[in-house]
């Protein structure tokens, strides 16, 4: 039986079934255990300690080897440390990964910024507000378009990303077609998650949008002058506590892809293994967030440090994106790497982890 057939099985068992099956651990396999662990931890099932009533002496497992899917507290600042070494080990099969998505990522909100001012031109020279209407409409698809490519992009190298750090972690070498062919054969659940988490982003993001422009209502007689920074302020914050909030949900894409777990479960799996460790996903977030702006915003920034009185060629312009993807594609993997590690470190038992800690 592979992984999700035991998952499956022991989803039917009562509470008791499943206590009684741990407390034989020795008869089982590592998958059975492996998806028994996740069993439990789904269900808030914690076993002060598993009993073996097939050996002789009949003697209790150590307790420090709770069940294997049990939310485990990482050192943050040590598992940040392995994450950028473990990073700057492979750093050009995870640049290679990430690459494509980058590029597609910032021709998709280009092509969507050229359509917006195109219909808003459009708009300008014509009159009525059904058009208005219609026009508005047509800018929100086509942001809200290129913003779901970009998604879907970024969610292939992320799962990309994943085999590439289970492959170098087992010791063997790790391709960009062998780690996109892991993805290419889970790939229902990949974009049903994918699009999932997509639908997930888009409401938290409008609930703060939302509460942003509640508060800025109330706030407004007293921002006066800071009004623009209030705003910027707020939707900077409310955005980090949207990715913060989704970041729960990080680990899924890893079960999907490596475990092969159904979505459902992979969802329900990674809000397990990720409790308790909001400084790792909180300083992974932030890494990718801050991180990113800053490395794409550099070459622009310099920019500007150019005489007014120097003629720049039309195409200096495109040299500018050229570096931000660059500098973007250094950055961005760090994250992913993140979070994949976070998944096996968590989701292996704990002989293994050690051996991992040590790999990494």
């Amino acid at each position: 039986m592979d992984l999700q057939s035991f998952a499956d099985h022991f989803q039917t068992k009562t509470d008791d079934e499943l206590r009684q099956i741990a407390s034989e651990r020795s008869t089982l396999t590592s998958e059975a255990w492996l998806a028994l662990s996740a069993e439990l931890g789904i269900r808030r099932i914690i076993l002060d300690s598993i009993t073996d009533t097939n050996t002789s002496d009949r003697q209790a497992v150590n307790k420090s080897d709770p069940p294997i899917l049990r939310a485990s507290h990482l050192d943050s600042s040590e598992f940040i440390a392995d994450v950028i070494r473990f990073y700057h080990r492979n750093r050009w099969i995870f640049m290679k990964l990430i690459f494509p998505a980058v590029v597609g990522g910032t021709v998709a909100v280009i092509w969507s910024r050229h359509e917006s001012h195109q219909i808003s031109q459009h708009l300008y020279r014509e009159n009525g507000i059904a058009k208005l209407q219609v026009g508005l409409l047509e800018i929100g698809m086509a942001t809200w378009g290129s913003y779901l490519i970009s998604w879907i992009a970024f969610c292939l190298a992320f799962g990309g990303i994943c085999a590439a750090v289970e492959h170098i972690q087992a010791g063997s070498h790790a391709s960009i077609s062998d780690s996109f062919a892991v993805v290419g054969e889970r790939l229902g659940p990949f974009l049903r998650l994918s699009l999932i988490l997509w639908l997930v982003f888009v409401v938290l993001v409008v609930v703060a949008m939302l509460f942003v422009v509640t508060i800025l209502s109330v706030t407004e007689p007293h921002l006066s002058r800071a009004h623009g920074l209030g705003i910027y302020v707020l939707s900077f914050g409310f955005y980090g506590l949207v990715a913060l909030i989704l970041s729960r949900f990080s680990l899924a894409m890893p079960a999907v892809v490596l475990g092969n777990y159904s979505v459902k479960r992979a969802m329900f799996l990674s809000d397990e293994l990720t409790r308790g460790n909001w400084p790792i996903l909180a300083a992974l977030l932030f890494k990718s967030i801050a991180g990113g702006y800053v490395a794409g915003m550099i070459p622009f920034w310099l920019a500007r440090w150019v005489p007014t009185s120097i003629t720049l060629p039309s195409w200096f312009s495109w040299i500018l994106t050229a570096a931000s993807i660059a500098a973007v594609t250094v950055v961005e993997p760090i994250m992913f790497i993140g979070f994949a590690l976070l998944y096996l470190r968590t989701s292996q038992p704990a002989d293994l982890k050690s051996t991992q800690a040590v790999s990494a």
